[in-house]
């Protein structure tokens, strides 16, 4: 199970993929390295549990862009990819 999940976890991030009934979803690109390797950020998660640990709670929101392999950080004016959800398997 271990060796499945391992080989899962390490394949490439694939450019585009074919969504059902939306369509061909392109993956966005860091615009300095053009690395896969993003990801949208919508909650500012340190102040989110610091002020919750302090017992009042605040949700500041960066809504931006971070490059995990460069840790380039920018803002892009279209949202974030809307989720997909899946039926679980058997359904």
């Amino acid at each position: 199970m271990f060796e499945l999940a391992h080989e899962i976890l390490s394949q490439p991030i694939p450019e585009e993929l074919e969504v059902e009934g939306v369509g061909n979803y392109r993956q966005p690109r860091c615009p300095v390295c053009d690395s896969l390797e993003i990801a949208f950020e919508g909650l500012n998660e340190a102040v989110a549990y610091a002020s919750a640990w302090l017992g009042v709670p605040l949700t500041l929101h960066d809504r931006g862009w971070r490059c995990r392999a460069c840790g380039h950080s920018w803002e892009d004016e279209t949202p974030p990819p809307a989720t997909v959800d899946v039926p679980p398997a058997g359904n």
